[in-house]
């Protein structure tokens, strides 16, 4: 709109905006028609000088009442200034005059959305779009996909979504927010035909086979990841998103040398950040490479002084090297950064207690547990450490605990074996017997945390008889 003023006035220095003031400072009259007070008014939101620009406003309707761009315009200012229900009573007038115009019904769902109210805002924004032809659709599509994924109801986005694509199926916005979707909804099979069959169409769509990639990933499918990856990253060089979804792929197979060689890649695309630098780091730790993963996490610090993960890494590798002192060091280093977060509280608990200090780390397990009741490791590691201090009877009573909040059938059988242990061999068949009948997939789990069990008559008995299995002739 502000270029649509004379061009020869504007040479001349008689912009509109220059013609207002000069009127406003001769206290005189003058006529100008709605482009030139739209665009006055846009000087002076832009400079966010909004009082003059309120007062062009009302100046503006004055000559042209009940004129929806002004009013529009005015509701902005309003917003502005957080006087929502100004801005909805200057955009309810411009509908009451004009109810037709579509662009009033949007600006009502900006200032619903604009005030969180998602369900009002997508109200608004769907009536706008019985007065916007096609090609004037996409914005507001947009609008109430966002909306819908505010109020979590991504299946309703998608529909919004698709709808853009359909008309534009290069919108590399709505592929994003697609994938989005899906991954939401945890629908990672319905996923990988919706961007396999797009792909069919636009083969070229580096963003397609990025999203078909994390919907591989979502199934597990790492290998077919890698691959989608790996196209998306050659039709886009300079796409670095594909690289870290590649090497990640590379990570959860286990494969860190590939994901090093992967992310070192990523170094000629952008600048270097503490993230790159942690997960090269994460890798050599997964190699026992422990001096190299040391040199990386701390390479993440020099970039990023508060990013805990690099903090952690390095508390983990002190531990992992024995040297006590420095890993609580970092680990209390990671917790300015992270407080209450829940890996850092459980490795310096896992540091105390190897240290020794597990009175220290039985409070901080506890501490945990009073923030997030269901967090199973954590239920599992309180129990045990009470096992370890002697405490078998407090420790069954935790981890019973435990297993109420999380059906957990490593923590089953954790407190069964706790119980032979301690020699409470009656409460130890009572919950072996209960274990089999729940979590019987998961057996194995007590062979491990009582590899003794083959000494009793009675368990070996009670495993013969309901697994049909001889354990007599087993080895340990």
């Amino acid at each position: 709109m502000r270029e649509s003023f004379d061009d020869e006035n504007e040479d001349l220095g008689f912009s509109p905006v220059n013609k207002y003031e000069q009127m406003i400072a001769d206290q005189s009259n003058a006529y100008f028609d709605v482009e030139e007070m739209e665009e006055i008014i846009e000087f002076y939101i832009e400079e966010e000088e909004l009082d003059k620009a309120l007062g062009a406003c009302e100046f503006g309707l004055s000559q042209h009442p009940n004129e929806a761009g002004i009013l529009i315009l005015k509701s902005e200012i309003h917003l502005e200034k957080d006087q929502s229900k100004l801005a909805l009573e200057s955009l309810q007038k411009a509908i009451a005059h004009n109810p037709c115009n579509p662009e009033t019904y949007s600006a009502i769902g900006g200032v619903y959305a604009r005030l969180k109210s998602p369900r009002e805002a997508i109200y608004y924004y769907e009536k706008s779009l019985d007065f916007y032809g096609k090609e004037e659709r996409e914005e507001v599509l947009f609008d109430i996909a966002f909306e819908f994924q505010n109020l979590r109801q991504f299946g309703d986005a998608l529909r919004y979504l698709k709808e853009i694509l359909d008309n534009n199926p290069q919108n590399e916005t709505a592929m994003f927010e697609i994938g989005l979707c899906y991954s939401e909804m945890d629908l990672a099979d319905e996923a990988v035909t919706y961007f396999s069959k797009y792909l069919d169409e636009y083969p070229y769509s580096y963003i397609g086979w990025f999203n078909l990639a994390n919907a591989y990933m979502k199934q597990g499918n790492y290998d077919m990841a890698i691959f989608a990856f790996d196209y998306s990253a050659i039709i886009n060089e300079f796409f670095p998103a594909a690289y870290y979804g590649k090497a990640n792929g590379f990570i959860q197979k286990g494969e860190y040398e590939k994901a090093i060689v992967v992310l070192n890649e990523t170094f000629g695309l952008e600048q270097p950040h503490s993230f790159v630098y942690c997960t090269i780091g994460e890798c050599y730790e997964k190699m026992n490479e422990l001096d190299k993963a040391l040199s990386f996490y701390e390479k993440a610090i020099e970039i990023d002084y508060g990013y805990p993960d690099a903090w952690i890494g390095l508390a983990v590798v002190y531990k992992m090297k024995k040297d006590y002192e420095k890993a609580l060091k970092h680990i209390n280093k990671a917790t300015q950064y992270s407080a209450n977060n829940i890996d850092t509280m459980s490795i310096k608990a896992e540091i105390l207690e190897e240290m020794g200090s597990f009175e220290d780390a039985l409070l901080i397990y506890k501490d945990i547990l009073a923030d997030y009741p269901e967090e199973e490791d954590t239920h599992y590691n309180l129990g045990s450490l009470l096992a370890d201090m002697g405490h078998e009877e407090e420790a069954i009573d935790a981890l019973e605990i435990g297993y109420e909040k999380t059906k957990s059938a490593e923590i089953f059988f954790k407190m069964t074996a706790i119980a032979f242990e301690s020699n409470n061999t009656k409460l130890g068949m009572s919950l072996l017997a209960k274990g089999i009948d729940r979590h019987k997939q998961d057996i194995q789990k007590f062979y491990d945390f009582y590899p003794n069990f083959r000494d009793s008559k009675e368990i070996v008995a009670l495993l013969t008889e309901e697994l049909g299995e001889n354990f007599d002739s087993k080895e340990n």
